[in-house]
């Protein structure tokens, strides 16, 4: 899954924020809000490493076609987002629910 870059991490975030009070109006495709994302053992891996993680953050963010996503990144011991030029990973595409629904979750 590939990782985004802070720029479109804090475009989507913002948009996410500046929507999410509209987000439920029927103008809206029920398909915009995923019930789930699943991130792979090796991208959440690769973002936990980075160097002064302690934990991850989930945003709620919303792309262009207006569906909502997590965004992950890493969080060091103060709470901040370990955002350093050059080193950030942002971690972003998940497989979305639906349509990759699983069959034995906690929503099933």
């Amino acid at each position: 899954m590939p990782n985004i870059t802070l720029a479109d991490a804090k475009a989507m975030a913002q948009r996410y924020l500046n929507t999410r009070a509209s987000i439920l109006k029927t103008q809206y495709s029920s398909d915009i809000l995923p019930v789930n994302e699943t991130f792979s053992k090796d991208d959440i891996t690769s973002l936990i490493n980075q160097t002064g993680c302690v934990s991850f953050r989930v945003y709620y963010a919303m792309k262009d076609d207006l569906s909502i996503c997590a965004i992950l990144t890493a969080v060091d011991n103060q709470g901040n987002d370990i955002l350093v030029a050059g080193n950030t990973k942002v971690m972003e595409e998940g497989q979305r629910c639906p349509p990759n629904c699983p069959t034995n979750s906690l929503t099933s």
